[in-house]
């Protein structure tokens, strides 16, 4: 606790939409490597047995590495820009990693 909760959740939202550059069409998001596997993986995951709420998955996984790293920080309100670049940082290399198959594969690189 003690981050902006709903501000929170919009940015967590934002980060998912961003990172997987679900948003963009066209050439432009075609070359972005990070992001065609990160469409790739979410992909995955949707196509994954139980796991037709992919996104909101990765959401409330989003929120729990937000709560680990803002305990971590010890952090206050106006380091929150600072933690939420920690957590995409985070997510993205686990999402880029070897051996993530399915929302419990993330997990545990998280």
């Amino acid at each position: 606790g003690g981050y902006p909760f709903a501000c929170a959740g919009v940015n967590l939202c934002f980060l998912l939409i961003d990172v997987c550059k679900l948003r963009r069409s066209g050439e432009e998001a075609k070359r972005d490597a990070h992001a065609n596997k990160c469409r790739q993986q979410l992909g995955l995951f949707m196509s994954d047995r139980g796991e037709e709420h992919a996104f909101g998955s990765l959401f409330a996984t989003l929120f729990s590495l937000l709560e680990r790293e803002w305990e971590a920080a010890s952090a206050s309100y106006m380091m929150f820009p600072a933690v939420t670049k920690t957590v995409r940082q985070t997510f993205v290399k686990a999402m880029l990693a070897r051996g993530v198959t399915d929302i419990r594969s993330l997990r545990a690189k998280l």
